[in-house]
């Protein structure tokens, strides 16, 4: 039996401003992937500011994830602010 992940975060650098960034990539193969509750948590993200909570930088409701070795699967992704020790 092989599991899968349902989300996983990823921190990357912007190569113009060189800022990190964290995005958080949800593998929509995954049974308790809920298309809803991804829409919600970015509609929410976008009008939210508090410390607490890392800004929306954007996202992607489909997008190809290619792993190391090759293997490729859709994905979702939201793109955010990077909190150190968040």
């Amino acid at each position: 039996m092989c599991l899968t992940f349902l989300y996983r975060v990823k921190i990357a650098h912007c190569s113009v401003t060189g800022k990190q960034f964290a995005i958080k990539i949800l593998n929509k193969s995954n049974p308790n992937f809920n298309k809803t509750m991804f829409i919600k948590e970015v509609e929410l993200m976008s009008f939210v500011q508090h410390k607490n909570v890392p800004a929306l930088i954007g996202y992607y409701e489909s997008i190809p994830y290619i792993k190391k070795n090759g293997q490729s699967y859709e994905v979702a992704a939201i793109a955010m602010e990077y909190l150190p020790n968040g």
